[in-house]
């Protein structure tokens, strides 16, 4: 069901992108609003804080409402990354420490990683999940999950990635403590120390850490805004070089923030398959599109079990819940044994209190406004 302020919204969004409202127009005030679409006033301030939100109008304080002139100014593309091609061993020492150590001064904008706020997010929702887990289920505290992760969670994931192409089994998920550990224990399960991984450039300073304390040679391939990771340059590594790991992100990477194009992803599972290295698709950032649509994972094209996929709800739902998920495909047993030995398995209240909100269908209804929101703060940062 589709709420009121939306359906007023998407009225003027339409109006606007037609040009049946020219820029500068004004809108109608909210209580003509109000009384056209028989709503509240909040109602019609909702609608309004929505069109905002996508930069498609500005507030005159005391005049009104008016549509907003388009951004269409492009931004320039970054320039290519250092020594692109080469083997390479990361140093990057304590850089990891250091970023989020300075991220705890007020004084800095923490623009080190997506960070969701407060506002934006289902606070109250989980609050109340978390609550019901605990008054139902009172012995959860003393009790220990699978090394996979609690079974009601994982059923739920399973629907979750058919949006994105991808059909399993809930005993085919394990579930992480966030996407860290799920790239963690990937990489441990498809390569070994010394051996060479693939990375794009740039990518997440904490990946490079990761791999640098682990004991990868990593060798950068270049990665586009627009359409991601070049697949020529890659082609021709990977004819040269004993590459064991591909990491990629192909959904709104980190941080150029390119989408893969789907013909793209197809080609890359088919060179995986030829050349038998492993790919690694963290989908951490997969749901934050600013469209109704989920864009395809990489792991929907791939026919030969190459493709491991991990993701978690640390940017759109609770990062503080650290809850990841990792599809290890042929390496399963291994990768449940290895969680095992690390961690005997997750917090089995947070996880249980996670499903109940998934399954209450919640989920889908806060994607559409986190959606919006996060749309509205690229065009107000662009602008």
């Amino acid at each position: 069901m589709e709420y009121k302020y939306t359906q007023i919204a998407d009225h003027f969004v339409q109006a606007i992108r037609s040009g049946g409202m020219a820029i500068g127009a004004r809108l109608p005030s909210l209580r003509s609003v109000c009384s056209q679409w028989g709503c509240s006033l909040s109602v019609a301030q909702q609608a309004y804080a929505q069109l905002e939100q996508q930069a498609l109008v500005r507030t005159v304080q005391k005049s009104g409402v008016f549509v907003a002139a388009p951004l269409h100014a492009k931004l320039p593309n970054p320039s290519k990354g250092f020594r692109d091609g080469h083997v390479q061993v990361p140093r990057t020492g304590d850089l990891t420490r250091r970023v989020f150590a300075l991220a705890e001064n007020p004084a800095i904008i923490p623009l080190h990683c997506a960070i969701p706020p407060d506002s934006i997010l289902p606070v109250k929702a989980l609050q109340r999940h978390l609550k019901a887990v605990l008054e139902e289920q009172p012995h959860i505290l003393s009790s220990y999950t699978h090394a996979a992760g609690s079974l009601a969670l994982r059923k739920e994931i399973v629907s979750l990635m058919l949006a994105k192409g991808v059909c399993i089994r809930p005993t085919e998920v394990v579930i992480t403590n966030g996407c860290m550990e799920a790239l963690s224990l990937a990489i441990d399960a498809c390569s070994e120390p010394g051996q060479i991984v693939a990375i794009e450039s740039p990518a997440f300073f904490g990946m490079i850490s990761l791999l640098e304390q682990k004991g990868r040679k990593v060798i950068a391939i270049p990665t586009q805004a627009r359409n991601g990771i070049d697949l020529s340059a890659l082609r021709s590594v990977v004819e040269t070089e004993s590459i064991a790991l591909v990491l990629v992100t192909p959904n709104y990477q980190n941080p150029l923030g390119s989408l893969m194009p789907e013909a793209t992803k197809k080609e890359l599972c088919a060179l995986a398959k030829q050349h038998s290295f492993w790919v690694l698709e963290d989908d951490i950032y997969g749901e934050c599109a600013h469209s109704k649509t989920t864009p395809r994972a990489l792991k929907s094209f791939d026919d030969s079990g190459r493709v491991l996929y991990c993701a978690s709800f640390a940017k759109v739902l609770a990062p503080g819940f650290r809850i990841g998920w990792l599809l290890p495909g042929p390496l399963q047993e291994r990768i449940e044994n290895a969680k095992q030995r690390s961690t005997l398995g997750g917090p089995l209240f947070v996880q249980e209190a996670m499903a109940r909100f998934l399954a209450s269908g919640a989920f889908h209804r806060h994607l559409k406004s986190f959606r919006v929101a996060i749309a509205g703060q690229v065009r107000q940062m662009r602008s």
